[in-house]
């Protein structure tokens, strides 16, 4: 069996490394926000793990076409995908616009929990089970302390650089 990870996530691609995990990797090209719950018509207030399901499964369809475009799906294989989003006071965050948004979100975490929802789907692609697909979810709850302006300003200094170099390795290969 053969595993695809679709995800361009340097975090997850170095999980399934360090563990010696042999894969392949495969990103969907897709517009997040565009995918939508059936029944809901407000993103921002939608049930998370509903959201983060309909995401993964997208990437996964996403990516099974592809596959089949590029003769891909002759054999067995296991793809990955996830979302996550985080929930807060009811409410979906997706990534932090800027450093003014990311340094609000920090902040207002000392005053209620985050909590992290994260989907998984993993789908067959080729042989007798192809299509076949199961999707779960994971809830973690973060509570904070008050962070330091400090601290904070570090953390974004450091994810802008990540940030930045992700963009141009992504350009790069391109």
């Amino acid at each position: 069996m053969k595993l695809v990870l679709g995800s361009s996530s340097r975090w997850r691609q170095s999980l399934l490394r360090q563990r010696g995990i042999p894969h392949t990797v495969l990103v969907a090209d897709i517009d997040e926000k565009a995918v939508q719950v059936p029944g809901c018509s407000d993103r921002d207030t939608t049930d998370p793990s509903l959201l983060t399901i309909a995401i993964a499964e997208a990437k996964a369809d996403a990516i099974m076409q592809k596959m089949k475009e590029n003769a891909m799906d002759q054999e067995e294989q296991w793809l990955i995908t996830s979302d996550q989003v985080v929930w807060y006071d009811g409410r979906v965050r997706e990534k932090p616009r800027d450093a003014e948004e990311a340094r609000e979100y920090l902040h207002s975490y000392a005053i209620s929990p985050a909590v992290t929802v994260t989907a998984i789907c993993i789908t067959v692609c080729g042989g007798d089970r192809h299509g076949h697909r199961i999707s779960k979810v994971d809830r973690a709850t973060q509570r904070f302390e008050p962070i330091p302006d400090a601290i904070i300003d570090k953390v974004i200094a450091i994810v802008s650089r990540t940030i930045k170099s992700s963009m141009i390795a992504t350009i790069a290969n391109h």
